[in-house]
C-alpha cells in the first residue's frame, strides 16, 4: 500500500514511527476524505438536476445530450466513490496503527510486540487488512494481536458492506420511490437501535 510505504519511508518498522506523525496522517485523510463526499454530493446534485432537465425537454436531441452529460457525471462520481472507498481503507489502517502505538506496552506484556515489531510495511499491510501473514507460525501470534486490539472482526472486512448497511440502503431505495421518507427513516433507527443493542449485549 503507497500509504505504508510513505508513512514508513526510510523508517524500518511501525516501532520507528512516532503517534502524532500516525494521528497528523488520519487528520489529512479525514479532510480528503470530507472533500471526497463533497464533491461526490455535488456530482450527485448536478445529475438529478441534469434528469429533471431532460425530462422536461420536448426535443429528443436535446434529451439525448442531457443523457450524455448524466453519463459523464456518473463516471466522474465512480471515480470518486473508488477513490472515498480507498481512502476510507486507509484510515482504518491508521486508526489500527494508533492503537498499535498506544497499547505498545499490553503488546510488550504479552510477548507480541517483538512480531510487530519486525515487520515490514507489506507484512503490515497484509495484516491489517486481512488478518494474513507470510509465516504460517506467526498466524497464532497475529490473531492474538487482534483480539488486543479489539479489532479482529474490522480486520477481515472487506469492500463489501455488512447487512446492516444493506437495509439501510433498502431503506432509502424505498423512500425515494414511495416518497414515506418519515416512515422509512424511523425503519431505519430501529436499524441503527438494534445493532447498537447487539454491540452492547456482545
Amino acid at each position: 500500500m503507497a500509504l505504508l510505504d510513505k508513512l514508513f519511508g526510510r523508517k524500518k518498522s511501525l516501532k520507528d514511527l512516532a503517534l502524532n506523525d500516525l494521528q497528523e496522517e488520519k487528520i489529512r485523510l479525514e479532510e480528503q476524505e470530507r472533500r471526497t463526499h463533497k464533491t461526490l454530493e455535488k456530482l450527485e446534485e448536478d445529475k438529478v438536476k441534469l434528469f429533471k432537465q431532460g425530462a422536461a425537454e420536448p426535443s429528443q436531441r436535446q434529451k439525448i445530450i442531457y443523457a450524455r452529460k448524466i453519463k459523464e457525471l456518473d463516471e466522474q462520481a465512480k471515480e470518486h466513490d473508488r477513490k472515498a472507498a480507498l481512502l476510507s481503507k486507509q484510515i482504518r489502517v491508521v486508526n489500527r496503527l494508533v492503537s498499535m502505538k498506544r497499547k505498545e506496552n499490553e503488546l510488550k506484556e504479552a510477548g507480541l510486540w517483538s512480531t510487530i515489531a519486525q515487520m515490514d510495511a507489506t507484512e503490515l499491510e497484509a495484516m491489517l487488512t486481512d488478518g494474513k501473514v507470510s509465516d504460517e507460525m506467526a498466524a497464532g501470534k497475529v490473531r492474538q494481536i487482534l483480539d488486543i486490539l479489539e479489532t479482529e472482526t474490522e480486520m477481515s472486512e472487506t469492500l463489501e458492506e455488512d447487512a446492516d448497511t444493506m437495509k439501510l440502503v433498502e431503506l432509502m431505495e424505498q423512500a425515494g420511490e414511495s416518497g414515506k421518507i418519515d416512515e422509512k427513516l424511523a425503519e431505519a433507527e430501529e436499524v441503527l437501535k438494534k445493532r447498537e443493542e447487539e454491540k452492547e449485549e456482545a
